[in-house]
């Protein structure tokens, strides 16, 4: 039976007093356009929700590199990526890239920014 069923999920809750407009969304990622007063320059923010699957990790990063390409304003990613960043994070004995790590997908994701 698959992880995803009734498992994990992603909403975004905020103030009325905040401009925010949606981009775009599936059931791992949100990604809005935030805008704190009408004068005040507007940022991206994307909300993640990580794949639980390790073999389907790269799909979220490919993702995200792509949907990154979308906007010039800042942007901010932020969530549960179901990643580690380094190995002793892990609890298992499996390399990094068998057993999740980010092999370095964060840092090309933010690159050009």
């Amino acid at each position: 039976m698959g992880s995803d069923g009734n498992s994990g999920g992603i909403a975004l809750f905020w103030d009325e007093t905040i401009s925010v407009k949606l981009i775009g969304m599936c059931n791992r990622i949100i990604d809005v356009t935030v805008q704190e007063c009408p004068t005040s320059p507007p940022f991206r923010v994307t909300f993640v929700y990580g794949e639980l699957r390790v073999e389907d990790r790269k799909k979220m990063w490919e993702l995200l590199q792509h949907i990154k390409d979308k906007s010039h304003d800042p942007w901010l990613a932020l969530g549960d990526f179901n990643e580690a960043l380094w190995q002793f994070e892990h609890f298992s004995t499996t390399k990094g890239g068998e057993g999740g790590g980010t092999n370095g997908r964060f840092s090309r994701c933010a690159t050009n920014m």
